[in-house]
């Protein structure tokens, strides 16, 4: 008997809201349109680093003024999403938090 020979395989019903597991996860969008600078090195954030209320992430740069990336929560710092050097345009996506208690 040969697979093309057995039973089809059996259906599985997929739930409508999916598997049930919901992040809250929030967007922090760039201040401006510019050139994106992540933190200096010896302030650098990893995904995974546990962040503060206006912990800085890096800044846009644009005609001589840099406006600061600002986490506007306390929370996971989960991806981010812009790298340095990255031409962003305002409002573009550039990490994704996950909003923790503190």
């Amino acid at each position: 008997m040969t697979y093309l020979d057995s039973d089809p395989a059996p259906t599985i019903e997929a739930h409508p809201d999916g598997d049930g597991t919901h992040l809250d996860l929030r967007l922090l969008v760039a201040p401006a349109e510019g050139r994106f600078r992540a933190v200096e090195l010896a302030d650098a954030l990893d995904e995974g680093d546990l962040i503060d209320h206006g912990a800085l992430i890096g800044h846009v740069e644009h005609a001589g003024t840099r406006a600061p990336v600002r986490a506007f929560c306390p929370g996971v710092l989960v991806q981010l999403l812009a790298e340095g050097d990255d031409q962003v345009r305002l409002g573009q996506p550039l990490a994704w938090i996950q909003p923790v208690a503190r």
